[in-house]
């Protein structure tokens, strides 16, 4: 140590206590930018999970939509739905190519493909039940409604005319008919194929009945009416049968179609965002335990910035005051006229040591 400068100690400690700090600088912007990413990493992650979640709840919006739909069929509600679909899959398109994970994106990828599927499933169901409500309106509603008061009208010839037998056949035939609308009813309600197989069996009951009727009471009037009630329980019967396999179709597309890809995209979602959630507590724990780590380094460095300086004071203190204050005492004595006061650190090789050596030309003089 006396072999150093004095400027050179000192510039030592200010050197080294400026190092660390300068490396408290560096290490504290690296930690901030490790969790700047993480934050980065959590910020999209939340925003895709959200983007997801609303994905699912308009899906899901869509699929209660369609049970609704199912029932009615009402032609602008099908063009809505087609609508949201196609907001639902340019959603699900643009999701993509935002994800980073190679496992999220191909699931995002079967979830944009299974929508896609969706939309043309509900496409063929609107076109079915579209013709389904035009076979109701057009073919089964002029029978049904010509029927009745032409039934009535026989009831009531053989009522009078004590024709118990055609009486009979006619009550028998309109309960027939009442059964086969219902069954019409509960497929308008329903949907389901079950009440056009109940409608259809009753009007083949109906239409047996009034072709095994032998009377030879009837009059050729009556005969041209009981013709005239086959034909119209006939072409009841036919559209029935067309309508048939158009219900079957739509029964098929709702439970295989929609209701299967409907369940595999929620899964698909739910999976996902369970994956999600536990990417961004993960993300969240790695944050978390950066800024730990940054906090941790910091204080350290600051502790030993501290340290470091005082123990730069201390030895500078200790290796230049005491030699000052002896010099000073040196100094004193001379001022007093001892000129055997001895002179400290003239084996300094440092500026002290010049200013002893100094000192010692004015004692021996």
């Amino acid at each position: 140590m006396p072999r150093i400068s004095v400027r050179l100690r000192i510039g030592f400690g200010f050197g080294a206590v400026l190092l660390l700090l300068v490396a408290l600088g560096v290490s504290s912007q690296v930690g901030l930018s490790s969790i700047e990413s993480r934050f980065d990493a959590y910020d999209s992650t939340s925003r895709n999970t959200l983007q997801v979640l609303r994905l699912d709840r308009d899906f899901l919006g869509i699929r209660r939509e369609v049970l609704m739909f199912r029932r009615g069929g009402e032609a602008e509600r099908a063009g809505h739905i087609m609508e949201r679909l196609h907001a639902v899959e340019a959603a699900a398109d643009a999701l993509i190519p935002l994800l980073r994970n190679a496992e999220r994106r191909a699931t995002a990828e079967k979830v944009s493909a299974l929508i896609g599927d969706y939309r043309r499933g509900f496409a063929a169901l609107a076109a079915d039940m579209a013709a389904r409500d035009r076979l109701l309106r057009e073919r089964l509603a002029p029978p049904q409604h010509d029927l009745e008061p032409l039934l009535a009208g026989i009831a009531g010839t053989a009522r009078d005319r004590g024709q118990d037998l055609l009486a009979g056949t006619i009550a028998a035939t309109r309960l027939h008919l009442q059964v086969a609308d219902a069954g019409f009813a509960r497929l308008i309600a329903e949907g389901r194929s079950a009440g056009a197989e109940q409608a259809d069996a009753a009007l083949r009951e109906a239409g047996a009945g009034l072709a095994g009727l032998a009377d030879p009471s009837l009059t050729p009037e009556q005969r041209g009416q009981l013709g005239r009630a086959a034909t119209l329980i006939a072409a009841w019967q036919a559209a029935g049968e067309e309508l048939l396999p158009v219900v079957r179709r739509i029964e098929t597309t709702i439970d295989a179609t929609l209701v299967r890809i409907g369940t595999e995209i929620t899964t698909l979602n739910d999976r996902t965002n369970d994956g999600r959630l536990a990417a961004l507590t993960q993300v969240r724990e790695e944050a978390a335990a950066a800024y730990g780590a940054t906090r941790n380094f910091a204080t350290g460095l600051c502790a030993g910035a501290v340290l470091l300086g005082l123990v730069c004071t201390l030895l500078t203190a200790r290796s230049i005051a005491r030699p000052v204050a002896a010099l000073t005492a040196a100094m004193g004595g001379l001022a007093e006229g001892r000129l055997d006061t001895p002179v400290p650190a003239r084996d300094r090789s440092d500026e002290l040591g010049t200013m002893a050596g100094a000192l010692e030309v004015f004692r021996t003089r």
